[in-house]
């Protein structure tokens, strides 16, 4: 039972090393998502991103009070 686990672990391993290139290239082209990608960057850039980022140190730092 061990060797047919171990020899579909290997194929696994193999088709997986193959298929990867494909995935690596698969979003090199077009501008779909630009807007999309912009319009994060543009939220997570600005005083949005800010004000989480200060609300979440914050939190932080009163969880770790309430457990000590």
């Amino acid at each position: 039972m061990k060797s047919k686990t171990r020899e579909n672990l290997r194929a696994l391993a193999i088709v997986a090393m193959l298929i990867t290139p494909t995935f690596a290239f698969a979003g090199t082209t077009g501008n779909e998502f630009q807007a999309f990608y912009n319009w994060i960057n543009g939220i997570v850039s600005g005083y949005f991103g800010r004000a989480i980022a200060i609300a979440s140190v914050a939190m932080g730092a009163l969880m770790s009070v309430a457990k000590s």
